[in-house]
């Protein structure tokens, strides 16, 4: 059984006990469970539930694996790297950011524009949805009744006055008999 499918809270008391005693470098343990995965980067943190897996996220700065394998040139590199940093070159500094990091800080944040796909994909929507409603009205819906048009609603509109229908809520209501105009 591996001690990985425990707690996370355990497994860290767990594993900080054999490293304190010598039974276990920074971790043996997890590297030797991942290998298949990881191939041969090295382990560098817990990571996100002590699983060592490689991701960018702003909450979690510091995955629990570099991001590219050791190389003998990166080895090399990084043999100087425990010297004087004043010795390093701009160009060896970014090398071994880029070994450990995929992206930097910058590149997190930086806008990626998917904005415009979304923007897209509703405007794509509604102009369907536009299409459809047209298709609608024009082949599968009966045309409206000749009551509808606007001739025909004014007739109603003075017959309705004429005759007093819906005295106190409808048309009535709003036409002053005596003044013959609408009430302001």
């Amino acid at each position: 059984m591996s001690i990985f499918h425990l707690r996370p809270a355990l497994q860290r008391e767990i594993l900080h006990f054999l490293r304190s005693k010598g039974h276990l470098k920074a971790s043996t343990a997890s590297y030797y469970e991942y290998k298949d995965v990881i191939g041969n980067r090295e382990i560098v943190g817990f990571g996100n539930d002590g699983q060592p897996f490689y991701f960018d996220r702003l909450n979690k700065p510091f995955p629990a694996i570099r991001f590219k394998e050791d190389t003998s040139e990166m080895l090399a590199l990084k043999e100087k790297e425990k010297g004087d940093w004043k010795l390093l070159s701009n160009e060896e500094k970014k090398q071994l950011y880029r070994h450990s990091y995929c992206r930097t800080y910058a590149e997190l944040t930086a806008p990626t524009g998917n904005w415009k796909q979304v923007i897209a994909g509703i405007l794509g929507i509604m102009s369907i949805t536009l299409l459809v409603v047209a298709a609608e009205r024009t082949y599968i819906y009966p045309p409206l009744p000749e009551s509808m048009n606007p001739e025909n609603t004014k007739r109603f509109m003075k017959f309705a006055l004429f005759n007093r229908i819906d005295e106190f809520d409808g048309y009535a209501s709003k036409w002053d008999y005596e003044k013959n105009c609408w009430k302001k």
